[in-house]
Formats: structure tokens, C-alpha cells, sequence
């Protein structure tokens, strides 16, 4: 059975664990929606999943999983560099309702990414005070040296969606745009980019009725839409069949094809049909008056001589 490593890292109390839960679907374990208030930071915990996928050929596969969660806190990023090494994938979340934890993926303004350098692995990447400069995509280059791929992974699709339609102008400011997060997708070369959200299960799994909870398909970047847990499996895939995987693209939906005008056929005649189409041609021909038939001119009437009437007496 292939496996697989996976590591989700970004900013302390984007949803990273509750973004896992909803993914893995473990036997009594849910999420809880009331305990935003008293947040705890996961250190580094590691969970295993066997997922069942069915590849571009056709061809079903089962994978073993090795899922880790990390804590976002900058005091516990040695702990997250112990589960960097030999990692598969990185899964790079931010919260779409709060845009300084996108910016913090680079540490580069967002209106500025044409601009933007991926980091060197071998150049130091902290300040004196140990502190990362160069975002969460040069602590991942400087902590994996392993060949893997990236998902930028947006999250509370559905906190921001409420925001976006009764939030007070202040939080509207902080809130991302697609457009922004794939600009980062892109600048950062990463192989996905998906919005998702932990409550409603939008972008993490299909539903699959009687075996697990799903939500919608997130079709901003194809409009087929893309679930996480499918993306994984997908690169997981393609990596041990070495096949090449290029960075992501919005896909353009098809245009549907401009409607032809309707033209009716030619009526198929029989012989005997057009015989008879001719003999009432003929007919209608015969009785048309020929070139060499006149009509006689109407003589006008004669106008009374004068004195040419008489009178009754």
C-alpha cells in the first residue's frame, strides 16, 4: 500500500485542527463550535488515514496517510520542524477572514507578488531575534529538503461569506479576495489552491451518503470542482508515477457551442409523385393564353348625339 506525508501549517487559529477533523471524520471525535474562546495551540500531533482513490486512468488505489497538525505559535517552531523532514505535502492554510495570515505565507504585500522571490533553502531566513523573515513558505524551504508539493489551503469559507454580507466595514477590510490567495498560490508555486470551510465540509470531502460527511465541491479555480481530500490523493499519485505536476491554473469554463439554425431536409418524392407534379404543371401551363392569343379591346360606349333625345309628353 503507497503511503504518504502530510503536513498542515500557518498562523495560530486559522482552523488548521478543526480543518483535520472535518477531513479525517474519526469515530466520535467532531469538532466544537462553541469552544472558539478558549483556544489551545497543537503542539505537533500526528494521525494516520487509509483513503481509497481512483486515479486519472481508472486505476483504484489505497493510501496509508501520515497526516501531522502544527501549532502556528512562533515559541513552538521547533517542535514543527521535527515534522517537516520527508513530508509529501504541505498544506499551507490561512483564514480567508483575516489577511495578514495570508500575508504572512510570503511576508510580501499582496498588490506587490509580480515582485516576489521564492527564498533560498541555503540562505538564512531570521532576523537576530531568531524570528522567521520570510514567511511561512521560507520556513518550509529552509525545514523540508524533501521533493514536495504545496496546497494553499483557505479556511472559514463560510465565516467569511457571513462577513462579507453583514460584517461591520472594519472586518470587511481584513477579509482576502480569491484573487489574492491565487496570486500567492501561484507565487509560491503551489500545486492547489482551495477554499474550504471545517462547519459545512465546502472544498474537504465529497458526501458519501452512510459512510461520511461531505459538503460542495469549491469550483473557483475549476469549475468541476475540487475537494482536499481528492487533491491529495491525486498528487500523492502522480508523484509515485513520476508524472509532472505544474503549478495551478484557473481553468476557464467551456463556452457552450452557438446553436445552428434548424433547416428543414428536401421531401424525398416518389416517382409516380413527381409524374404527377408535372401533369398539373402541364395542365396549369395549357391554360395560360399563348404569346400569338389577344384579347379583344372593349370598345367604349358611344356618347348620345346631341338632340337625340325626346321626351314623353
Amino acid at each position: 500500500m503507497p503511503e504518504g506525508k502530510v503536513v498542515i501549517v500557518g498562523d495560530g487559529a486559522i482552523g488548521k485542527t478543526f480543518l483535520l477533523t472535518s477531513l479525517l471524520q474519526e469515530p466520535g471525535k467532531t469538532n466544537d463550535w462553541g469552544s472558539s474562546d478558549s483556544y489551545v495551540p497543537t503542539a505537533a500531533t500526528n494521525m494516520a488515514a487509509n483513503w481509497t482513490h481512483t486515479d486519472e486512468d481508472g486505476n483504484i488505489q489505497d493510501y496509508e496517510m501520515e497526516i501531522w497538525d502544527t501549532a502556528g505559535q512562533e515559541a513552538l517552531r521547533s517542535l514543527r520542524n521535527m515534522s517537516y523532514p520527508d513530508t509529501d505535502i504541505f498544506l499551507i492554510g490561512y483564514d480567508m477572514t483575516r489577511k495578514m495570515t495570508l500575508e504572512n505565507i510570503v511576508s510580501h504585500p499582496l498588490n506587490e507578488l509580480a515582485s516576489y522571490e521564492l527564498p533560498d533553502a541555503d540562505k538564512d531566513d531570521s532576523d537576530n531575534g531568531g524570528l522567521v523573515v520570510g514567511g511561512w513558505i521560507s520556513e518550509l524551504v529552509a525545514g523540508c529538503e524533501s521533493d514536495s508539493h504545496i496546497i494553499l489551503v483557505g479556511t472559514k469559507a463560510d465565516y467569511w461569506d457571513e462577513l462579507k454580507n453583514s460584517g461591520t466595514d472594519k472586518e470587511k477590510e481584513q477579509l482576502t479576495t480569491w484573487q489574492e490567495g491565487y496570486d500567492v498560490a501561484r507565487a509560491i508555486k503551489a500545486k492547489a489552491y482551495i477554499q474550504t470551510s471545517a462547519k459545512t465540509y465546502q472544498g474537504i470531502l465529497e458526501n458519501m451518503p452512510g459512510e461520511l460527511e461531505g459538503g460542495p465541491a469549491d469550483k473557483q479555480v475549476d469549475p468541476e470542482g475540487v475537494w482536499l481530500k481528492n487533491k491529495i490523493c491525486e498528487l500523492r499519485a502522480k508523484s509515485i508515477a513520476n508524472k509532472d505536476i505544474q503549478v495551478v491554473e484557473k481553468v476557464e469554463a467551456k463556452q457552450p457551442e452557438p446553436t445552428k439554425p434548424h433547416v428543414e431536409p428536401p421531401k424525398q418524392t416518389t416517382p409516380q409523385q413527381q409524374e404527377a407534379t408535372n401533369t398539373t404543371s402541364q395542365k396549369t401551363d395549357s391554360a395560360k393564353p399563348t404569346s400569338d392569343e389577344t384579347t379583344p379591346p372593349v370598345k367604349p360606349p358611344k356618347e348620345p348625339k346631341e338632340g337625340g333625345c325626346c321626351t314623353l309628353l
